[in-house]
């Protein structure tokens, strides 16, 4: 059975702080099974930086469904409880 690959994990930038608080924003690139690509843009709390790359980590090393949208809703409700939250998702072409 295959996997889902973690092509590419990021820190895009910083938002410094502002009244919302401190937070990253984040990119990650996964390669599904049947070769399709997707690519989740993420805004993190600096505070749990370390947990959402273990999070994102896992969810991707377990998943071997080749459904975008079923790997996004798993992120997202893994995320919630981070205060992380998914804010851009598009699949560009393999």
């Amino acid at each position: 059975m295959k996997q889902t690959q973690l092509l590419m994990l990021q820190i895009r930038k910083s938002d410094g702080r502002n009244r919302l608080g401190s937070w990253y924003h984040f990119f990650i690139q996964v390669k599904f099974p049947n070769g399709t690509l997707a690519e989740y843009d993420l805004r993190v709390p600096h505070l749990k930086l370390s947990e959402v790359v273990q999070v994102v980590q896992n969810l991707s090393s377990s998943y071997s469904n080749s459904r975008p949208g079923c790997f996004k809703d798993l992120l997202d409700e893994d995320l919630r409880h981070l205060n992380a939250t998914i804010f851009a998702a598009r699949s560009p072409k393999s």
